[in-house]
């Protein structure tokens, strides 16, 4: 399995599993499934830039 391959499986995994949890199929607390789950993927973004910013940093940083 290639790296491409196994990024888009994960990623369609994980968009599955968000789907099921926002549509009430996954057995979630009330809480949860109104305040918590729908900003899930704003976290994974917020988290994708952190990590993309420090990596650039770091690399040019260490660049020789």
């Amino acid at each position: 399995m290639t790296r491409a391959q196994f990024a888009s499986t994960t990623i369609a995994a994980a968009g599955a599993a968000w789907l099921l949890g926002l549509a009430g199929v996954l057995p979630l607390s009330e809480t949860v499934r109104t305040q918590v789950w729908p900003a899930l993927p704003l976290l994974a973004i917020v988290s994708l830039g952190a990590y993309a910013f420090v990596n650039i940093g770091y690399n040019l940083l260490a660049f020789r």
